[in-house]
């Protein structure tokens, strides 16, 4: 799970970075406006589904203009990483 905030971000940015994520085949989580879900395979290793994140969110950063990316991401029960871009 990855929870996403957009500081100052106008609609259509919002919009637009969130088309991004969703042609990377991230599914919204719809009762919740900040949550999405990513799968990967289970043998992909952590570090590099970390990497694939991270670049889907560079990349809805970049063509919808957003200034910053807050985010956590969720990949156990344990372990939660909280960073921005």
């Amino acid at each position: 799970m990855i929870t996403i905030d957009l500081p100052n971000a106008a609609d259509e940015q919002r919009t637009a970075f969130n088309k991004v994520l969703a042609r990377n085949c991230w599914i919204k989580i719809n009762t919740l406006t900040t949550s999405w879900e990513a799968s990967f395979e289970d043998q992909v290793e952590r570090k590099r589904v970390i990497n694939a994140i991270k670049c889907d969110l560079q990349e809805a950063k970049d063509e919808s203009k957003v200034e910053k990316v807050e985010y956590a991401i969720q990949m156990d029960k344990v372990d939660v990483i909280v960073s921005s871009l």
